[in-house]
């Protein structure tokens, strides 16, 4: 076998230097990888966002962490545009100081985020630190920024500034991604803007009912107040989705409307009911359903209220279901509504207080009333220190 003579110093230089070459190579390759790997991580959720979510903040929380971590961003914000004041204040940020979160106000024109809300089109930005992100943060010098305008069909409703301090800018490339990115979102902004509007208008309505009891009978406005914040704690309690716990929500605050129906004097005499004035009661919540049924809002609110006075056994009223013909969401505030009325001062009667409330549905776990709701309340009182507010 014929010998290998051993490489010359020249040699061995030159196999190093096209060994760093092409580790270099590799290198850069594996950051592109890495880059391009991170973008369609990025576009992926935000596409995944678009989606699933309905509501406003987590659209904007996808959005924004997405492009922070996509961009490789040190600092950023999401704006959000005031269309009648015509000022962006601060939704999202990162790296940020909070005085300067809480007090940033643009206007329209003003700046890199004023002049991208106002004309619409994207812009990067290489050079000194004079973006509202980096204000007051002496040590950034030099600040590479990316901002795009988030838009919706009715036009801009605010903007997304993206810094970083390094030797590395942005490219047209990075641009082109965090505008893919809002464009997707569009969508999803849609969506959410419309469903916050919605559910603004059904918030009104509400109050204005809440309105109409408070006038004719106070005592069954704070009653349906405390019902309200004890159903809600209990849906939190029992894990519920967050549908479902805006469904209680919104039930239980008008869950006795059906109570206009029925003379004043009626609701508020100190004596014991007749059996015709206990009837006549009892038609509530068939009352309330009949009121609420043509609101079409996005949870069962109508059934709820209809069923509230249902027991499993199916000794309640109006319709006697019993166990699963009963909605959760309905045995849910069917407990809250027991415990509220027995623990608190009724016309007719002075207040049994919350141990009998309790006892009540200890006795009757089961029997009347939901295992997994009895125990989720059960647990707030004893475990969680969980009190009726006066």
């Amino acid at each position: 076998m014929k010998a290998v003579s051993p490489m010359s110093v020249e040699q061995q230089k030159y196999v190093n230097f096209k060994t760093d070459g092409y580790l270099a190579e590799i290198r850069e390759l594996n950051r592109k990888l890495n880059e391009s790997l991170t973008e369609i991580t990025a576009l992926y959720e935000t596409v995944e966002i678009t989606r699933h979510s309905i509501n406003l903040d987590e659209v904007f929380s996808s959005l924004f962490n997405s492009a922070i971590c996509a961009l490789g961003a040190e600092s950023g914000s999401l704006m959000l545009l005031d269309p009648e004041k015509k000022i962006l204040t601060i939704k999202k940020a990162h790296g940020m100081d909070e005085d300067v979160i809480k007090n940033t106000r643009i206007e329209l024109g003003e700046g890199i985020a004023g002049l991208v809300a106002q004309s619409g089109q994207p812009l990067i930005v290489h050079g000194k630190a004079d973006s509202l992100e980096v204000k007051g943060r002496k040590k950034y010098e030099k600040v590479n920024s990316i901002c795009v305008p988030l838009k919706s069909k009715n036009g801009i409703i605010g903007i997304i500034n993206i810094n970083r301090r390094n030797d590395i800018p942005f490219t047209e490339n990075h641009l082109r991604l965090l505008s893919t990115m809002a464009n997707e979102a569009a969508f999803a902004l849609e969506n959410a803007i419309w469903n916050r509007d919605v559910n603004e208008g059904y918030s009104c309505i509400i109050r204005v009912m809440v309105s109409i009891v408070e006038m004719r009978d106070p005592y069954t406005a704070n009653h349906q107040k405390r019902v309200t914040d004890l159903a809600h704690a209990l849906t939190t309690e029992m894990g519920l989705s967050k549908g479902e716990i805006d469904g209680v929500h919104m039930a239980a605050s008008i869950h006795d409307i059906g109570k206009i129906s029925v003379p004043a004097e009626t609701l508020s005499k100190p004596s014991r009911l007749s059996k015709n004035e206990f009837d006549m009661i009892k038609e509530h919540p068939e009352v309330g359903y009949n009121i609420l049924k043509g609101i079409a809002f996005p949870w069962p609110v109508a059934q709820i209220v209809l069923q509230h006075h249902e027991r499993l056994d199916g000794s309640g009223y109006p319709q006697k279901l019993s166990a699963e013909e009963i909605v959760l969401e309905a045995r849910v505030l069917g407990v809250a509504d027991v415990v509220e009325a027995m623990a608190s001062h009724r016309p007719y009667r002075a207040a049994l207080g919350i141990d009998a409330a309790l006892e009540e549905i200890s006795k009757n776990r089961g029997v009347l009333y939901d295992t997994r709701v009895v125990d989720a309340c059960l647990k707030l009182f004893y475990e969680k220190g969980f009190k009726f507010k006066e």
